[in-house]
């Protein structure tokens, strides 16, 4: 597993939309939240980053449902204002950094993986799949993510670009 200079391992937990604007977790937030607390509890030393912004976080709800699980309040980062995948990816490097981690554990559902691993890697972080068991889903939302794969690797000039410039801010 991850070895930082630190000894930390990151468990990086990212968001799903919510269901309506008030805050009502939807089903995909709570599952991946509770695999990501289950992984950060499995290992000590372990800290779960909790992904997502919106305009209620939704960082601050896998942050919550991690507490609630057990983590520690002092084993959890939080980066909440992220509203994409490359936005994700690229904001939770800066955090990673600045608290010394270099990558870690990301937890999604498995539609979304392989666009998710192609942010963070563009990001510099380094990362290993942990999918959400059970969440292979419906085939049209593996027809959205592969939609989504093509749209980003269209744009894989501008991604570069941007992970380069979150790195060099970073340091």
């Amino acid at each position: 597993m991850i070895q930082t200079d630190s000894g930390r391992e990151g468990v990086i937990v990212l968001g799903a939309a919510f269901r309506d604007g008030r805050g009502g977790a939807n089903p995909a937030l709570l599952r991946r939240a509770r695999h990501g607390a289950a992984l950060t509890l499995a290992r000590p030393g372990r800290v779960l980053v909790a992904v997502g912004g919106g305009p209620v976080p939704e960082a601050a709800a896998i942050a919550a449902v991690a507490q609630d699980s057990g983590v520690p309040t002092a084993a959890i980062l939080v980066e909440g204002r992220s509203r994409n995948t490359l936005q994700n990816a690229v904001l939770a490097a800066r955090l990673l950094r600045r608290n010394g981690l270099c990558g870690g554990l990301l937890v999604t559902d498995w539609p979304h993986m392989p666009r998710a691993w192609l942010c963070f890697r563009l990001a510099g972080v380094r990362c290993w799949p942990a999918p959400v068991p059970g969440t292979a889903g419906k085939p049209v939302f593996w027809m959205r993510e592969v939609a989504g794969l093509v749209v980003y690797l269209g744009r894989l000039g501008r991604l570069r670009r941007a992970a380069r410039r979150a790195k060099r801010q970073a340091l």
